[in-house]
């Protein structure tokens, strides 16, 4: 009796030992899809806002060649009109020492 007891006892014990393992196992796998999970998320989130920055820094550096390329026309316009009035000032002071 006591034998058979004591069998039953290691059986139970052996089961709930096997079944808490299986539990724990259970429990660390669900943490770790968890984890994976939530740290797929935020490197999703961080590449997006990465994205968003370097987009940003672009368009910025864009605008800012523009309106270097737009000031530059403006000079070089100014400086053909420049050219220009020397061009007629020697012009009309050649005439003027011809005649």
């Amino acid at each position: 009796m006591v034998f058979q007891d004591k069998e039953e006892l290691e059986d139970l014990t052996s089961r709930w030992g096997t079944e808490t393992k299986e539990k724990a196992e259970k429990i660390l796998n669900a943490s770790l899809s968890a984890s994976k999970d939530a740290m797929k998320q935020l490197m999703q989130e961080g590449t997006k806002t990465m994205a968003a920055s370097v987009r940003l820094e672009i368009n910025e550096a864009v605008a800012e060649v523009v309106n270097q390329t737009i000031n530059t026309r403006k000079m070089a316009t100014l400086n053909i009109v420049a050219a220009s009035i020397v061009l007629l000032a020697v012009a009309i002071t050649l005439f003027a020492f011809m005649f």
